[in-house]
């Protein structure tokens, strides 16, 4: 049937030649449907042309798919007509969904037309509208309720068509953006920091961003120098010497999961540890005046949201001791017996 009507418009537009009509339209206008014939017989002609693409292997195989979701893409792509926009949607939904970006690109290349479109172009999309649904946006959350574990797939995804460099180019407006909320912007740089090895300018840009990114939550300076241990040790000990609430000691543990952990062993394996000294401190100024808030279960949720991290605690026992505090002594107990404090 295309064919037949591709042939027809062509003797159509032949017949208007010699007659002196312009085809495009400019001085006869365009017909009811807004199209002029040109742009009716190229219409006709890319779908003739994605319509042969329909018997393609790839094609085939998410057509012939058991799973649900393949055939679904396999009517997505159907429908397309190969035009950028729906394919471009069809990509970005593969590369959200988990699929290797070797599929993306073979769906991008099993299409016809002019796309414009890459395999990179695609995952910048997709980061892009991640990074929406992380930073609030409703719209983008509808469709990626779950945006980090999406982000993660995508990071893990990247091959030599993407590289590190790529993602971070891409997520370091969205990591230093301190009107946005600070724990999916620490979160997006563990998971840059657990799956590439960064080069030390993007480690001090992370370890800056992190810091930044929890200073922005009070009234701390803006922090601009945490490059060795022993500046992020003493921006520390200032910060827990003006500590008097619970809320300063929240961000104190935030600040600490998002550095890397002390390693000197005159600090890390001594009381001068900061997770133990942060402690101590919490223990000694908020008895008294946080009577609502039940510290020996905050100081578990602690322990416990340090467990399997590169943060360790091996002063717990010494601190168990030392504290003269008997609801912690008894968590800390329970915690002991369970292994979670190593």
């Amino acid at each position: 049937v295309i064919k037949r009507a591709s042939r027809a418009l062509r003797q159509l537009a032949e017949k208007n030649r010699k007659k002196g009509i312009d085809n495009s339209g400019e001085h006869e206008g365009t017909d009811p449907t807004g199209m002029t014939s040109d742009e009716a017989l190229a219409h006709l002609q890319q779908s003739e042309a994605h319509l042969d693409t329909l018997s393609h292997a790839f094609v085939l195989s998410l057509k012939d798919s058991q799973q649900e979701q393949r055939q679904r893409y396999s009517q997505l792509y159907d429908l397309s007509r190969s035009e950028r926009s729906k394919i471009c949607e069809l990509a970005v939904k593969m590369a959200t969904d988990g699929h290797p970006l070797e599929q993306i690109k073979e769906l991008l290349s099993v299409a016809v037309g002019p796309l414009d479109l890459s395999v990179k172009t695609v995952l910048q999309e997709a980061v892009q509208r991640v990074v929406a649904a992380l930073g609030g946006d409703q719209t983008a959350l509808t469709n990626y309720p779950q945006p980090l574990g999406v982000l993660e797939g995508l990071v893990a995804s990247v091959d030599s068509t993407v590289t590190s460099d790529d993602l971070l180019a891409w997520l370091r407006p969205f990591c230093g953006d301190a009107s946005l909320p600070v724990r999916p912007r620490i979160d997006v740089l563990q998971i840059l920091e657990s799956n590439f090895s960064l080069i030390d300018h993007d480690v001090r840009l992370l370890l800056l961003y992190r810091t930044q990114a929890v200073s922005s939550l009070s009234a701390w300076p803006l922090i601009k120098d945490v490059e060795d241990e022993d500046k992020r040790y003493a921006l520390f000990q200032e910060m827990l010497d003006g500590a008097q609430k619970w809320e300063d000691f929240q961000l104190l543990m935030l600040l600490l999961q998002a550095w890397p952990p002390m390693m000197k062993d005159e600090v890390a394996q001594s009381e001068r540890n900061p997770w133990v000294m942060l402690t101590s401190a919490l223990l000694t100024r908020c008895q008294a005046s946080e009577g609502t808030l039940d510290l020996g279960q905050e100081l578990v949720s602690m322990v416990r949201s340090l467990y399997k991290t590169k943060h360790k605690l091996p002063v717990f026992s010494w601190l168990k001791e030392s504290v003269g505090n008997s609801k912690f002594f008894i968590w800390i107990n329970v915690l002991m017996a369970k292994e979670v404090v190593r």
